[in-house]
């Protein structure tokens, strides 16, 4: 059974919470999961410093397939918000990194990066066409990959 302390978070933008919760709905359907220990003091980090207040939350878990899966929330001085995500297979499986980033600073966001990096010479044009069949029409602006992240996005 995995540990209850880190399915609320102090964290209060809606949209972060949304995608949080979204996320680990998702986690918790993988087969044989199971927390992570690690320090405690790197599981929550807070200064209540006047100006510089921080808040960062870490999830690390494993499942059947994946050697370690990260979820961790931030926000800084009630301006910037963040949601990071990586999910790493275990190497015995054919499944590529996971990698999720959204960045919000004053409530707009200025980030949205959602990554399937291929762990084997393999994996690489099997998703780079499942992901070019994404229906992207629902996003309201696009951006062009810039040259240097073309071998990585």
């Amino acid at each position: 059974m995995l540990s209850e302390s880190l399915t609320k978070t102090k964290l209060t933008d809606p949209l972060i919470l949304d995608l949080l919760q979204n996320i680990r709905e998702h986690r918790s359907m993988l087969e044989d999961l199971k927390s992570i220990k690690i320090d405690p003091k790197l599981t929550n980090i807070i200064s209540k410093e006047i100006g510089r207040e921080l808040y960062i939350e870490n999830e690390f878990h494993k499942a059947k397939g994946f050697r370690k899966l990260h979820i961790e929330v931030a926000e800084f001085s009630k301006n910037l918000k963040i949601l990071h995500c990586v999910f790493f297979p275990d190497p015995k499986f054919d499944i590529p990194i996971f990698g999720m980033d959204l960045v919000k600073i004053n409530d707009i966001v200025s980030a949205a990066i959602v990554d399937l990096s291929p762990s084997s010479r393999n994996q690489g044009l099997k998703y780079e066409k499942l992901l070019s069949e994404v229906d992207k029409s629902s996003f309201t602006s696009l951006r062009e990959i810039p040259k240097w992240g073309g071998d990585f996005f």
